[in-house]
């Protein structure tokens, strides 16, 4: 019970006798709102105060630091953007924090007080007993993300789809019982304070693990793979009968159980950005196909991108390689019959976990969801091979997912994964078939007009001398 010495003055008879009353069921110390929920982005990040005065402003604040002026415009944009959605609630200068600053997007978090409940206000009897008591403010965090332009800037279009993004979390987090941030606000147009779109989640709490990580004991660590190991499994399970983007139809069909898929483009943006003067990427409704029928249809559309602009000669041996691989992997039972939803993106730096015990963590939130897609099993079920073969790996490294680490704490890291893991997931995690077929769904998505074309020798060299008897060698003597 707590024993607190507040002076009563100034106050009513009913608003003491409620104050002893509410003394009952109190504890002897209301920790503070830091100690409730600690944004794990926040962690170490040199970003994070990168709206102080102090990095602003020279010393004295008689002048600003170079390039700081455009910091200090973004400041005043989002504190009266926040003013604007939230007329009731207040917002000081140094609850703007910047949580992560990627390629396509700031994060910055933001933390509201109610007015009413602010320590120095006199308005209302439930501020008054707040104040008395000690009890701390109720506090509101969010996160909100500005996409930037292709300069990395916030004045040109953004280069995100910012639409489809929300689109695509809302999607998710209905499918899924796992932590995802809820958007609150969104504004897809330039008609606000910042002046362009902008979305408004619920700021989860925990670290950002990779931070986390160097923090863990090897106990620690073994637990957090096998959380992930089991939340890649749970998103895996949510399946189609087509593969794609979640589509901005579902803001339409709201009601249906049924997602609503849009194609994988062809050509990509990046291909079409080189030719603007032939066939732009669309937004074309996913139609049902087996894993096998897609990559064929996947092939055949690059194919036809290629006559158009010219190219058909120059990889037409090459695709029928490709499509060889794709046979033999359905042959032998790679393909199935579905797509499953995968993250596309899921390591350290869009996880974020707590410390729960010596030996124990907990995984409280999965974040940045820009590239999820329903694609083949093998594709969804990648294990989170970053942690047995360290920090300095290449994450599209898809070879590294066969590593078998020596004795020692990484071998530890590889043998939770296993523990945690279903048997399909050790199948279609760890398999060399499964690594070539993950290379092959990098090939037909991107196509073979880059670098891809080397990509698409090496997994049909790799195919060849796991299975000589599927004679794809041969295809490659003849394209040579």
């Amino acid at each position: 019970m707590a024993h607190l010495n507040i002076p009563f003055h100034g106050l009513n008879k009913l608003d003491i006798a409620c104050i002893e009353a509410a003394r009952e069921y109190l504890p002897d110390q209301v920790p503070s709102n830091d100690e409730l929920t600690i944004s794990g982005y926040e962690s170490e990040n040199p970003l994070r105060r990168l709206f102080d005065d102090e990095n602003i402003f020279t010393e004295g604040g008689v002048g600003f630091l170079e390039g700081r002026e455009t910091v200090l415009r973004l400041k005043f944009r989002i504190l009266q953007l926040v003013a604007d959605l939230f007329p009731e609630s207040e917002i000081e200068e140094p609850s703007l924090r910047v949580l992560g600053m990627g390629s396509f997007n700031i994060v910055v978090a933001v933390t509201l007080q109610d007015q009413a409940q602010r320590r120095d206000s006199g308005v209302g009897f439930g501020a008054r007993v707040s104040r008395l008591l000690g009890m701390p403010p109720r506090t509101r965090k969010f996160a909100l993300r500005i996409p930037r332009d292709k300069n990395g800037e916030m004045d040109g279009p953004p280069v995100s789809d910012v639409a489809g993004d929300i689109v695509t979390q809302r999607v998710i987090s209905s499918c899924l019982g796992l932590p995802i941030p809820k958007i609150e606000k969104y504004d897809l147009g330039p008609t606000n304070a910042l002046g362009r779109p902008y979305t408004l989640q619920t700021l989860l709490p925990g670290k950002n693990l990779h931070k986390l990580w160097l923090e863990l004991s090897p106990q620690q660590k073994a637990s957090a793979i096998q959380q992930i190991t089991q939340t890649v499994e749970n998103i895996a399970a949510v399946t189609t009968p087509a593969a794609g983007f979640v589509s901005l139809s579902n803001l339409i069909n709201s009601r249906s159980s049924a997602i609503a898929l849009d194609q994988f483009p062809v050509p990509t943006n990046q291909e079409a950005k080189k030719r603007p003067h032939f066939a732009q990427p669309s937004q074309s409704p996913a139609p049902p196909q087996t894993p096998f029928g897609y990559l064929i249809d996947h092939c055949q559309r690059w194919q036809k991108y290629e006559e158009e602009i010219g190219r058909a000669s120059r990889n037409k041996n090459l695709w029928r390689i490709t499509i060889a691989v794709a046979k033999a992997l359905d042959r032998r039972g790679w393909l199935g019959q579905r797509f499953h939803l995968t993250h596309g993106d899921l390591f350290p730096r869009n996880i974020l976990a707590k410390i729960t015990s010596p030996g124990t963590v907990e995984i409280t939130g999965i974040v940045d969801w820009d590239m999820a897609c329903f694609a083949p099993k093998f594709v969804a079920l990648r294990p989170p091979f970053w942690a047995w073969v360290g920090h300095s790996m290449d994450e599209r490294d898809e070879d590294l997912a066969t590593y078998e680490p020596p004795e020692g704490k990484f071998k530890t890291l590889k043998q939770a994964f296993r523990s945690a893991a279903s048997e399909d997931f050790i199948i279609f995690g760890l398999s060399r078939e499964s690594a070539i077929a993950r290379k092959l769904f990098r090939v037909v998505n991107s196509g073979l007009l880059g670098d891809r074309r080397y990509l698409a020798l090496q997994l049909a060299e790799e195919w060849n001398a796991l299975y000589p008897e599927d004679k794809i060698g041969d295809l490659e003597a003849e394209w040579n």
